[in-house]
């Protein structure tokens, strides 16, 4: 009995052994249906490319992350994940990042220092990502927020496969739930308005490859979309970003205009130099021009897009939203999604959202 016991306790051992082995990798299917195994668990990561680090901070992986990009150390109001993590200051540089290099090869002496388990890249060619993993020996993830500059049903694919990975399902669902109510709310509030669509509004100061002027604008404006707003360029013969005469403004005429980083240098000087001209739009005639944070720095910015919406609805349907205190929306959104109340930063580099941008 004795015999058959110690027996049957070896071979529960064993059996345990060969569980734990078969565990050591997973293979997953990435956003470019590239097959990738990866050893389990992933304690140590590097992330390549826009938005990628935005992913696992928002996942709560942020202790995983070993190196960041270059990039990642300029214009933090542009990441509000920076603001809430000085920690990755101080992380080895691993390449410069960058829009422009996201599909030339990072810096592989710095990484294969790190040693990281995985690379998570963003937007990456499947061909770059099978020569990194080619000469590091190390697994390469891409992912995707879907178009630059909005992002969509890709997004949360992303957020599922990063879930999976770092086994993290649970907060990847209630990611992808956030977005879905935060989206649900505000189509509600502005359907139930009696301000619906007695109006058109107008995006300025979109930035697209760094900063621009008030002309710089966008057909698929996220916070518009998201509050059935109708956007005065949106039946433009070219779609997403488009730089608009001063003529074309001028015909369009919109009731309001919205101004992404209004309070920027840059946004003032092309206002003023453009007095004569601005001044005859019946938006700042009315004093209806307001400034919004900007949500388009190295991609989107989840959860500005989501404040700038509820900036726009708060402004254009005063009687839905006269329960939605921003600054109280701005740090519940910022705390949910990267675990801290960070308006006051923000307000202290964009100024006050929703502000009013005066001639």
């Amino acid at each position: 009995m004795k015999c058959s016991t110690t027996v049957f306790t070896m071979y529960l051992l064993c059996m345990t052994l060969l569980i734990n082995a078969a565990d050591k990798t997973m293979t997953v299917k990435d956003l470019k249906s590239r097959n990738v195994t990866i050893s389990v668990p992933v304690k140590k990561t590097v992330c390549i490319g826009p938005g990628a680090l935005r992913l696992i901070v928002y996942l709560q992986c942020a202790d995983k992350v070993a190196g960041i990009e270059n990039i990642e150390l300029k214009y933090p109001a542009g990441r509000p994940y920076r603001f809430a993590l000085k920690k990755l200051d101080s992380l080895k540089i691993i390449g410069p990042g960058s829009v422009i290099s996201m599909n030339s090869l990072p810096n592989l002496e710095a990484i294969l220092e790190i040693k990281p388990d995985l690379i998570i890249a963003s937007y990456m060619k499947p061909g770059i990502a099978d020569k990194i993993n080619k000469i590091t020996k190390i697994p390469v993830v891409i992912i995707s927020y879907g178009p630059f500059g909005s992002f969509d049903e890709t997004l949360k694919h992303s957020l599922k496969l990063l879930g999976k990975i770092f086994h993290k399902e649970k907060r990847a669902a209630d990611l992808i739930n956030f977005i879905n109510r935060k989206h649900k709310d505000l189509l509600r509030r502005a359907d139930n308005s009696k301000y619906n669509k007695v109006c058109t509004a107008y995006i300025g100061g979109i930035g697209f490859k760094g900063e621009a002027g008030i002309n710089s604008t966008d057909t698929d404006f996220i916070p518009f979309q998201w509050t059935n707003v109708t956007n005065a360029v949106k039946q433009s013969d070219t779609k997403g970003h488009l730089n608009i005469g001063k003529e074309k403004l001028l015909s369009l005429n919109p009731d309001y205009i919205f101004i992404t980083g209004g309070s920027s240098k840059l946004i003032k000087e092309n206002i003023i130099r453009n007095k004569n001209i601005y001044s005859v739009l019946k938006a700042f005639k009315n004093k209806n021009v307001y400034s919004l944070y900007p949500f388009n720095w190295y991609v989107t910015n989840i959860g500005t897009a989501i404040l700038d919406a509820y900036c726009v609805g708060k402004i254009l349907y005063p009687d839905t939203f006269k329960d939605i205190d921003l600054e109280d929306e701005a740090n519940y959104i910022y705390s949910f999604l990267i675990g801290s109340p960070i308006y006051k930063q923000m307000k202290k580099v964009y100024g006050t959202i929703g502000g009013r941008v005066k001639l």
